[in-house]
């Protein structure tokens, strides 16, 4: 190993020592700052209290009950004869797809119906409900429901994206169900009426009648709280399928086109089919008197 035999003045040393004590400290601030705003940055970016995977069909259903299969099948319903239905014993029929529950817990909604049916739809086909795993002891399933045509469908979502489930129907283990309960009954409570009444700007039960290009039209009956102006008003929908045609109560924010959108991502219309509200239990005058007064106290909370 050859060594050199050139002596370096000691304050070239002492200044090569501090640049490289200078450059080390420069980086750690570097590396500092950089992790930093990467934490500042992953802060902004993280929902506060992130969602339950099935929040947006908890705040569309109408009601949520758990129970056991009791069978699940497809029924002919006779219809006047046309090319396009099939012909069966020289009848005209249409296949229905249904399940039974029997249902043990009513999440939501204030029924008491022991047995439920349940129509399913051309998205999810009766099979799913008659694999193995359904039948045994121990599976539970929670089925959320629409109400249209005093009959129960199976709550679809159409605005789901990719990570979110667009058929409401969950398959789960007895040592699952209370924990879901629970979670469900808080994703409820969090989009109830009265919970979203303080951002609206107008609350008004109504009569969605048709649809048109950007949404629909709904007859106003009465108005609750709030300033509405004639009888009819346009609701502009975000995603398909978020309204159907029916008596509801709905909780509005005015849009400056003078048209109306519905709040917590168009889930705030609650039908009236069966003289209740979804997601109460309580009288629909009753709730009607609690979405009054909570929009009147408005002031006090913070609209979004």
């Amino acid at each position: 190993m050859l060594r050199s035999n050139v002596t370096v003045p000691a304050s070239s040393r002492r200044g090569r020592i501090a640049g490289r004590e200078a450059g080390r400290v420069l980086a750690a601030l570097a590396m500092i700052t950089s992790v930093t705003a990467f934490t500042v940055t992953a802060r902004a970016q993280a929902p506060s209290s992130p969602r339950d995977a099935y929040a947006r069909i908890i705040d569309r259903s109408d009601a949520i009950v758990l129970g056991r299969v009791v069978d699940a099948g497809y029924h002919e319903i006779p219809v006047p004869t046309d090319s396009s239905v099939a012909l069966i014993n020289n009848r005209a029929v249409v296949s229905q797809s249904y399940v039974r529950i029997s249902v043990e817990r009513w999440i939501v909604g204030p029924d008491s119906d022991p047995v439920i049916e349940v129509r399913l739809g051309s998205h999810l086909s009766p099979t799913a409900f008659l694999q193995g795993h359904t039948q045994e002891t121990d599976t539970r399933v929670v089925v959320y429901l629409m109400r249209s045509r005093n009959e129960w469908w199976v709550k679809r979502d159409l605005g789901a994206n990719r990570e979110q489930p667009s058929v409401g129907v969950e398959f789960l283990t007895l040592s699952e169900v209370d924990s879901r309960i629970s979670a469900i009954r808080k994703e409820a409570t969090a989009s109830a009426p009265v919970a979203l009444a303080a951002r609206a700007d107008a609350v008004v039960v109504g009569s969605i009648e048709r649809f048109v290009n950007v949404g629909a039209v709904c007859h106003v009956d009465s108005v609750l709280s709030g300033t509405v102006t004639g009888s009819e008003i346009t609701l502009v929908n975000q995603v398909a399928g978020d309204v159907r045609l029916g008596k509801a109560l709905l909780l509005l924010r005015a849009r400056p086109d003078s048209t109306w959108e519905l709040l917590n991502d168009g889930a705030s219309c609650y039908y009236l089919d069966q003289k209740r509200v979804a997601h109460s239990t309580a009288p629909l005058e009753s709730v009607f008197r609690q979405v009054t007064a909570a929009h009147s106290n408005r002031d006090g909370g913070a609209k979004q």
